[in-house]
């Protein structure tokens, strides 16, 4: 069973899967996927590289209950929003999904996770006949997007005057203060001065 192929003809998308050729002991499913499958995930702050996005999926069901279990790298490449260098960066996903009947998904005792499982689980109902992994594992891609994205969480930025890159030189503006509040720094005077006065 694949991704990419499966028994039925009348595929929505090559991620569907038909319950009844899901077998219940766990299937390992390894799949490649051009770098065109992140196209209208990325937003402006990221784009694809020309790596293609690689799934290891395990997927397994107890009767009408679809269990998977993922994980995908995306290559991806975008700029640190301190120093403004280009990264290149593997956004790595795990997460677990259970697909169930909808009158399953709507009740309050449906499946939850244990405590142990540190993984977050979601549920969401299926048709009945087929399940299909691409939404889900296209959102999980957006949802791990970094809000605030650097090249590492040390990055030091960019002089506000000068714009030296502070990773890699000190900056040539020395100390000044020129910020908006550089009068007011100036003019303030120590209670010790003022007595001297």
């Amino acid at each position: 069973m694949s991704l990419a192929r499966t028994a039925s003809a009348q595929r929505r998308s090559p991620c569907v899967l038909r319950i009844e050729d899901i077998a219940p002991q766990s299937v390992v499913l390894n799949e490649v996927q051009p770098s065109t499958w992140l196209d209208g995930l990325l937003g402006v702050e990221y784009s694809a590289t020309d790596v293609p996005v690689r799934f290891e999926i395990e997927v397994g069901r107890v009767n009408d209950t679809v269990d998977m279990h993922a994980q995908l790298v995306a290559p991806l490449r975008y700029r640190c929003v301190r120093c403004n260098v280009e990264v290149d960066h593997e956004l790595n996903v795990a997460f677990r999904h259970i697909f169930v009947r909808p009158y399953e998904a709507e009740a309050k005792d449906g499946p939850k996770a244990s405590e142990d499982d540190e993984e977050d689980l979601e549920v969401s109902a299926h048709d009945g006949e087929s399940v299909d992994l691409e939404p889900i594992c296209r959102e999980q891609v957006v949802l791990a997007l970094p809000a605030y994205p650097v090249c590492e969480e040390t990055c030091r930025g960019l002089c506000a005057d000068c714009g030296a890159d502070l990773n890699r030189e000190p900056c040539t503006c020395g100390s000044r203060n020129t910020g908006p509040f550089a009068v007011l720094a100036e003019s303030a005077i120590a209670p010790d001065a003022r007595r001297e006065e």
